[in-house]
């Protein structure tokens, strides 16, 4: 009730009727070609048993050849053939009538049954704030990456340190200058609050007591300039470099304890790291 009333309910997209129906269409497909190779096995192994071993290229105009020089009787494969290139037509009919399928065939090695299958998961691309929230869609499953384990990345996460964590929120940074109080230090990450601590980031000293007796407009925009003056050191300009550079790579989030945000000196730090090309969210 909580993501109601504050508005960050996510939308539930429902596809069209035809949308629904072009995906039945590729389901469909999927399952002729599952058929063709189920056929193309057995008869890749007779080949093998009767001493024609050609891999792909029994399935070329010579390897068709040798096949059917092995009195086989291929009718069940032809079938399936036939049919799985009616299915081809019908997809590249479907996708001629979609503006985004075309673009997406623009691409190297891209053809319509693939263009399709993805305007048809993803929808309308608006619905996307940013890229990387396209890639939390369409991520790679298991086994699917090259190092044949699962990534998954997410915008940099600026939170209020002691809360819940997000799905995949990754390592939570405390860019505070002070540990939470009565907490033990072996808890901060069991409660939430931090699994590394980063003053690196955090007000100085002098400027947390400032912030705390700004009540006006006026004081916090003084404040937020001295903030952005102290950001501007090497050392801490570094880090901010580091962290938009990591954003691209890994999830981690950033915090603090405030709880309004836009009084707190993580919304500043937000800004910071976007202007430095990262991805953040709220």
């Amino acid at each position: 009730m909580d993501l109601w009333h504050t508005g960050r309910f996510p939308r539930i997209r429902v596809p069209s009727l035809d949308e629904r129906d072009l995906r039945q269409l590729l389901v469909h497909r999927m399952r002729q070609v599952r058929a063709r190779t189920q056929v193309k096995n057995p008869l890749h192994a007779l080949a093998i048993s009767h001493g024609v071993c050609r891999k792909r290229k029994l399935w070329s105009a010579q390897g068709r050849k040798d096949l059917e020089s092995l009195a086989l009787l291929p009718w069940a494969a032809r079938r399936r053939k036939e049919l799985l290139a009616s299915l081809d037509r019908a997809v590249e009919e479907a996708g001629r009538e979609s503006p985004e399928v075309a673009r997406l065939c623009t691409h190297p090695g891209v053809g319509r049954v693939v263009s399709l299958a993805f305007v048809l998961t993803v929808g309308p691309i608006e619905r996307f704030s940013h890229s990387r929230a396209l890639h939390l869609l369409v991520r790679p499953r298991d086994g699917d990456s090259a190092a044949g384990k699962r990534r998954t990345y997410m915008p940099i996460a600026v939170v209020r340190l002691g809360t819940p964590r997000r799905p995949h929120e990754g390592l939570r940074l405390g860019t505070v200058r002070r540990p939470p109080r009565g907490v033990p230090k072996a808890e901060f990450a069991k409660r939430n609050f931090y699994d590394v601590w980063l003053p690196n980031l955090a007000p100085s000293a002098e400027l947390v007591a400032f912030a705390l007796q700004a009540k006006e407009e006026r004081s916090w925009i003084a404040f937020a300039r001295k903030y952005r003056a102290e950001m501007n050191k090497p050392e801490a300009a570094r880090v901010l470099d580091v962290l938009a550079a990591l954003s691209h790579q890994t999830s981690f989030s950033v915090g603090c304890y405030c709880e309004n945000e836009e009084r707190c000196h993580r919304s500043i730090l937000k800004k910071l790291l976007a202007e430095r090309g990262a991805e953040v969210v709220s």
